[in-house]
């Protein structure tokens, strides 16, 4: 969501905050700001603009003559912050950074003040102002009040502010008499970067600092940091108990990582916006994901890097995450479940909160987000492990608090995504299910899957210190394997079936190559998106393996282009949607010749869709060499009643949706571009959603 960077060192520090502020551009914002302390006349100075980061910089050049900003050149420290609106209208008085009433404080945050009305109605009536309609402002005006009772002490200051407010914040502080950077973080991101000679670096994703420096150190909930020139500190910070000692030293010895990107991958290069690089690295980017897990010959699966602890009797996998990655879930659900019979879940971490689920002590949780950052998806995941659930996480950023809270799962190694619409990402972790399919699958000898979904299941939202133990000779309705499994479900020896995925993932790079180089694909996308570019609506359908990836399709198609689109089960499609199709209605197919079992239903959606008059636009794979007459002939009339077919090279069904989706993806960013629509920027979006 929003996105701070502050810097304390002996570079120009305004430069260096408005390109940080530039590295954060891709979070969704509508302002930005600036705070700088003047350490000769002991003053802060503010900037801030609503719109873009160049219009803020615009606004500097052109008003800093004269002004305090003139002398930036001799000042050490400052705050900059990327506003996405919670609360107030985009306007330049709602952006932050906030002073207090004396202008003795500067504050930006990123998160949400839950109490801030009724903290405004208290300092209100205390004889104080307020000039925006952000719920921040509150805080600087707290520091303010705060400073009445702890006279000459800002730390302390700072810390009783922390003791009242109640949200969710990673939030950066300064005071007008002191040389200093205070930050505290609760929920939201933050982290700080060490480069040469003790500069330091604050931001909500290091992305913002990746020039200056790849050493970061992720902070924890209830942490504060005070950093100057010379020295930094990290407390602990409990309300009731205030301050524990410093941690800094700890911190630097085991919690400083590597940024697992290069500046290279932040730099647009020849491409016109990051959506599109991001697409076109895909094949590579699925590349690294696998590497190092399977083997180099297709001759096994080293799984080496994947650290999942299993229960002894896995009753079901929960999958926790929102949006394009709970989309790539149900894709992981499709596939477990075929290949290995195990039970899957999909929850959508947002309504998981306020739903009354159940979970069984035999369940693992997985929780899915490319940031680690989603706030939504943190919150289930707590949760989980509050009850004593065995949880893991499949993260793209390392040291990210998705994958602190979990302690064990997957990195994708995808690289930094800067587009705000997955693209790379997804491809990503529909590859790393797969490969966590392979795992469960080289485990299927050892663990028993249970069905007995009835011990020990306590509501997700009521307080249990504990799970009840079964009582001995009790009834039970589990299914095991028993004897050992030695063949997958669908009677190939395991380690055949290991094997065959592990043979058709190391082709997927040159497949996704061929997708995005083949003319003919090309020039069909061109005259789809010719077709699409005035429609104000779009449905999207498939079956089996198929539907998540229409829903991607639709989500894409939507957040992008801003059209309408919803994806749905092509056999719902008689339920209600049906009613929608006319000659003016586009409706995506998505058709797996893979899949015989649903070939046949879906070109019968297919024939009710085109007998209504509805434009048929399908993506499919190749015919496969060794198709019956039958299936051929089921292809054949596919392309028939389709007004545009893209084909996409065969590969194992596993594999397919990462294929399906490509064209999806192009379509989607070429309507945009012809719409005149930053792709890279849609509006109300945010990169990564830190708030509830």
């Amino acid at each position: 969501m929003c996105g701070i960077f502050a810097y304390i060192g002996g570079r120009p520090v305004l430069i260096t905050l408005i390109t940080g502020l530039k590295r954060l551009d891709y979070r969704g914002y509508d302002g930005a700001g600036v705070g700088l302390v003047n350490p000769q006349t002991k003053e802060i100075v503010i900037a801030k603009q609503a719109g873009a980061v160049s219009i803020l910089e615009q606004y500097i050049q052109a008003s800093c003559r004269g002004s305090i900003l003139d002398k930036s050149s001799d000042f050490t420290l400052g705050i900059a912050h990327t506003r996405w609106p919670t609360m107030g209208a985009p306007t330049t008085q709602n952006t932050h950074p906030f002073f207090s009433n004396d202008k003795q404080w500067c504050v930006c945050l990123n998160g949400i003040v839950e109490n801030s009305s009724k903290l405004t109605e208290q300092m209100m009536k205390e004889g104080y102002t307020f000039e925006s309609e952000n719920d921040v402002e509150v805080i600087a005006v707290l520091l303010e009040h705060l400073s009445k009772t702890y006279p000459d002490d800002p730390l302390s200051c700072f810390v009783a502010t922390l003791s009242v407010i109640e949200g969710a914040y990673a939030l950066c502080v300064l005071h007008a008499s002191e040389e200093r950077i205070y930050a505290a973080k609760l929920s939201s991101p933050l982290c700080i970067g060490i480069g040469d000679n003790e500069e330091k670096f604050l931001s909500s994703d290091p992305i913002a600092f990746r020039e200056y420096t790849e050493n970061v150190i992720h902070f924890d909930d209830n942490e504060i940091c005070i950093i100057s020139k010379d020295s930094f500190s990290v407390h602990k910070f409990r309300p009731s108990e205030g301050l524990e000692k410093d941690i800094s030293h700890e911190l630097r010895l085991h919690r400083t990582v590597k940024i697992p990107f290069s500046l290279d991958e932040l730099e647009l290069g020849n491409y016109p916006h990051y959506m599109l690089k991001e697409i076109y690295e895909q094949p590579v980017a699925v590349q690294r994901t696998y590497s190092g897990r399977i083997g180099p010959t297709h001759k096994s699966a080293n799984l080496l890097d994947i650290k999942i602890t299993l229960p002894p009797q896995l009753n079901s996998i929960v999958f926790l995450a929102c949006g394009t990655s709970y989309y790539a879930s149900q894709i992981g659900k499709y596939i477990i479940e075929r290949e290995t019979h195990i039970p899957v879940r999909c929850e959508y971490a947002s309504e998981f909160l306020t739903s009354a689920r159940l979970f069984n002590r035999q369940d693992l949780v997985i929780a899915i987000s490319q940031s680690g950052e989603t706030a939504d998806t943190r919150e289930a995941l707590l949760i989980a492990k509050r009850k004593g659930i065995e949880v893991a996480g499949l993260v793209n950023v390392v040291g990210s608090q998705i994958a602190r809270i979990a302690g064990q799962g997957m990195y994708l190694h995808c690289g930094a995504e800067i587009g705000v619409a997955s693209t790379k990402a997804f491809a990503c972790q529909v590859a790393a299910l797969i490969i966590f399919m392979l795992y469960l699958k080289k485990h299927l000898s050892s663990i028993r899957v249970s069905g007995d979904i009835t011990p020990a299941h306590t509501p997700l939202l009521e307080p249990s210190p504990s799970f009840p133990s079964p009582q001995p000779n009790q009834p039970s309705s589990s299914r095991l394997f028993d004897p050992p499994v030695t063949k997958d479900v669908n009677g190939q020896p395991l380690e055949e079936s290991i094997v065959r995925v592990c043979s058709a993932l190391r082709d997927l790079p040159v497949l996704m190559q061929h997708v995005l180089s083949n003319t003919t694909t090309m020039s069909t996308i061109d005259e789809i998106v010719a077709f699409m570019k005035d429609r104000k609506s779009a449905i999207f359908l498939g079956r089996g393996i198929g539907y998540p990836v229409a829903l991607e399709g639709a989500l894409k198609m939507k957040e992008i282009s801003y059209i309408h689109a919803e994806g749905y089960p092509a056999g719902e499609v008689k339920h209600g949607p049906i009613a929608l199709i006319d000659e003016d209605m586009p409706v995506f197919f998505i058709v797996s010749a893979s899949d015989s079992v649903v070939l046949t239903k879906i070109v019968n959606n297919m024939e009710e869709i085109s007998t209504r008059g509805g434009k048929i636009i399908t993506v499919t794979d190749c015919e496969p060499t060794n198709s019956d007459e039958k299936v051929q002939a089921q292809l054949k009339r596919v392309r028939s009643i389709s007004a545009y077919t893209i084909s996409v090279p065969c590969s194992d069904l596993c594999c397919s949706p990462i294929l399906f989706t490509i064209p999806l993806q192009l379509i989607a960013y070429r309507i945009a571009v012809e719409k005149g629509i930053n792709p890279d920027r849609p509006r109300n979006l945010a990169k990564s959603v830190t708030v509830e």
